[in-house]
């Protein structure tokens, strides 16, 4: 899935790679995968299939925020369930001021990673370098 430094839109929209008999690099069954290339679609695979039974995904209200220093936030909540999404594309750490975010975040106090299961304090909460970072609020 990445651009070969090309303008032919041929090589830009290439086939998914793999499901013709022969093929020597197939998504589907993982085979000819680099370790990149397994993590990246582990990756998407995981958020897809999270995302299905997420009512605030599908049905609650969005509060996104300037992006500042580099740093991306927005949430997804409804009633019962509040998700926020940071992007940070800084090439070091930052720590995030979750002040500026009271009012939509302000009741809560702890969130688990989506991947790792990871719970972070909210009052200290530090995103690591050039990544995404998809929390669920408790």
């Amino acid at each position: 899935m990445s651009n070969p430094n090309s303008d032919a839109h041929g090589e830009i929209r290439s086939d998914f790679p793999g499901g013709w008999k022969g093929d020597e690099v197939n998504a589907f069954d993982n085979k000819g995968l680099n370790n990149q290339q397994l993590a990246a679609k582990n990756y998407i695979r995981t958020v897809l299939n999270w995302r299905k039974n997420k009512e605030c995904i599908h049905k609650g209200k969005l509060t996104h925020y300037d992006p500042l220093k580099g740093v991306y936030v927005f949430f997804r909540y409804t009633d019962n369930e509040m998700v926020m999404v940071i992007l940070n594309k800084n090439e070091t750490e930052v720590k995030l001021d979750m002040n500026r975010f009271k009012e939509v975040a302000g009741g809560y106090k702890t969130a688990t990673d989506l991947f790792t299961d990871r719970v972070y304090f909210l009052e200290n909460l530090t995103i690591p370098a050039r990544s995404p970072l998809i929390l669920e609020l408790r």
